[in-house]
């Protein structure tokens, strides 16, 4: 939409801020994902443009999702955002492993006892060098309580390691 302004008589782009009724004013990105003009949106991108999902999310529930969550298109199809059709995953990483992790295997975090996948292509990289897949996280790896052989190992093989620097 174009109009004249009044101050400097040259043409102007002026854009109608997306509020739902007009579903199909916007542009679909390089992903795939349609973007919106919606400049009021809390996490708005530069230019005054927002990913069409969120701002439904944000008119729906007053309020932007969580940051470290993610929106998940339920029927996979990246630009139905209809509110039906959008889930709220807590956390990212979850989102990313519904998504990567199809086929994969499912293992138990020592840890936190959470069931988390596993891509196939991982268990057999790790099989390879002769260790597992343990953690769901690195929180959980690194708040795990070692056991003394364990430090153990890791020292000597900080001892080792500074020893061939050394040479």
């Amino acid at each position: 939409m174009t109009q004249r302004s009044n101050r400097t008589g040259r043409f102007v782009r002026t854009l109608k801020v997306w509020d739902g009724s007009n579903w199909d004013d916007g542009w679909h990105d390089n992903r795939g994902r349609f973007r919106v003009y919606r400049p009021d949106y809390p996490r708005v991108y530069a230019g005054g443009y927002a990913l069409r999902a969120h701002v439904v999310w944000w008119l729906a529930h007053g309020q932007c999702h969580p940051k470290g969550s993610a929106l998940h298109h339920r029927n996979g199809i990246v630009d139905d955002d209809r509110l039906e059709n959008l889930k709220l995953i807590r956390w990212s990483g979850d989102h990313t492993r519904l998504h990567h992790c199809q086929e994969g295997i499912a293992v138990v975090c020592v840890s936190c006892q959470r069931i988390f996948h596993v891509p196939v292509w991982r268990v057999n990289q790790r099989r390879k060098e002769g260790t597992e897949v343990r953690f769901c996280s690195q929180e959980c790896y690194h708040g795990h309580r070692r056991t003394e052989e364990h430090k153990r190992h890791i020292a000597e093989g900080l001892t080792r390691a500074w020893a061939e620097g050394r040479r």
